[in-house]
């Protein structure tokens, strides 16, 4: 599916069928609804919170969208469901742009992942890891998934106890990155 014309409310794909897209202006593209949407997060959250919420907000755009950020960013489809994400990621094998790799690889260390690679390069990098997505595997680890889990939980009840504003968004994907890193290796 790829969106070649763009119209109030929706985003015209080369089959000519609409998809949903938030709020559209000829001039600002979704800028203007994103930035109503700024208003509702902390000032210092980032732009992932206000897809988020744009995707229960916008009639239509509960298991994706298109956004159009221009000239901060290319037009870009945000999944917001598994079952889109399926699609997206292995029935269809959509390219990953290159607008995730400044987010994804300081985490992953560097720009030669398994998060933002394509085609026969994601291939062969994501049969490195197959056992250890196998739920055998998984279940072997199920020990060291319940530790972490419980440092996890127990650093989320020390910043509530505070009282303080954190980064959940980094809290999680380095929690989430120490058990794949630790399960698929």
């Amino acid at each position: 599916m790829h969106a070649n014309t763009i119209s109030d409310q929706n985003v015209i794909d080369t089959d000519g069928e609409f998809q949903p897209t938030p709020p559209w202006n000829p001039i600002l593209g979704n800028l203007a609804v994103m930035a109503q949407l700024q208003k509702k997060w902390p000032s210092d959250s980032r732009e992932a919170e206000s897809f988020a919420l744009l995707s229960t907000e916008a009639p239509g755009c509960e298991a994706g969208f298109y956004v159009d950020v221009w000239p901060f960013s290319i037009p870009m489809l945000v999944v917001t469901s598994p079952a889109l994400a399926v699609q997206a990621c292995q029935t269809y094998d959509l390219p990953k742009p290159d607008v995730l790799q400044p987010f994804i690889n300081p985490m992953a260390g560097g720009s030669d992942n398994l998060f933002v690679s394509n085609g026969a390069h994601w291939k062969q990098a994501r049969e490195l890891f197959n056992h250890g997505f196998s739920m055998a595997a998984a279940m072997s680890h199920m020990t060291y998934i319940l530790e972490e889990a419980q440092v996890f939980v127990q650093m989320l009840k020390d910043h509530a106890r505070k009282g303080d504003t954190f980064s959940l968004d980094a809290l999680t994907c380095r929690y989430v990155m120490d058990i794949i890193g630790n399960v698929a290796l």
